[in-house]
């Protein structure tokens, strides 16, 4: 398999989640943001994959980070006393997590957010097994729930592409890609589709539960038992439609 490593762009934990502001107060948002970094780097750094590099101008995200075995680098152009402003700064973190990639060899390069909530659950290993051949070039994407971003890149070389994230990136990934002649593959993860921005995400993740579906069925009770950002949404009046999913 390619020598792969991840990226992961982490805001600062008292500047976290502020879109779900009308449903849980800082502290809760606080505590919430601070589970999924312990939830992904400790995914991450129990896979196959050979390195992390989080992307963070705050110390005690870095400091986790090192615990946790990732490498840090520091956010570019970034006030560690405030919120990133806009897609092209984390788009322009992830540019210095690639390059430090690169410089510690890496040959494919993982991207993906911090608030994937079946992430715990995820078999990680088994698509990069999958799609990370030493013979790929190309990209591996996956879409969020609604169609519209991106929760998992995988690209190799590691330079195989520009970030386009922000609004629309899941099609501006796939059509930067299709300009480039750059081959495109769809991994077809459904539980890496649910992550949590929104105050409306519990309820649609509740209602494609309520589908029946197994797969994702199966990850979101293992990813309630072995992580620990799910059983703390759990917890919060907020979330009642999941909690309910939950009994079943």
């Amino acid at each position: 398999m390619l020598r792969t490593h991840a990226v992961v762009p982490v805001k600062g934990l008292d500047h976290a989640k502020t879109r779900l502001a009308s449903v849980l107060d800082a502290e809760a948002r606080r505590q919430l943001a601070s589970r999924f970094v312990n939830d992904t780097l400790s995914k991450l750094g129990a896979s196959c994959i050979e390195r992390v590099h989080v992307v963070t101008a705050h110390r005690e995200v870095a400091d986790r980070a090192r615990q946790l075995g990732a490498l840090v680098v520091h956010e570019p152009s970034a006030v560690a006393g405030g919120p990133r402003e806009g897609h092209a700064t984390l788009n322009a973190a992830l540019e210095a997590g690639r390059t430090a990639a690169i410089d510690h060899g890496a040959e494919a390069l993982l991207t993906l957010p911090i608030d994937l909530l079946m992430l715990p659950a995820f078999d990680l290993d088994a698509v990069l097994d999958r799609v990370a051949s030493r013979d790929f070039r190309g990209i591996a994407i996956e879409t969020d729930d609604r169609g519209d971003g991106t929760n998992f890149l995988l690209q190799s070389p590691c330079s195989a592409l520009p970030f386009c994230y922000g609004k629309g990136s899941h099609d501006a990934h796939r059509n930067q890609a299709n300009s480039l002649g750059v081959e495109v593959i769809a991994i077809n993860a459904v539980p890496l589709r649910y992550d949590l921005d929104h105050p409306e995400d519990p309820e649609k993740l509740a209602k494609a539960l309520a589908d029946g579906e197994p797969t994702l069925l199966h990850h979101f009770h293992t990813a309630c038992e072995i992580g620990t950002a799910l059983p703390f949404l759990l917890d919060t009046p907020w979330a009642e439609p999941l909690r309910q999913a939950a009994q079943r």
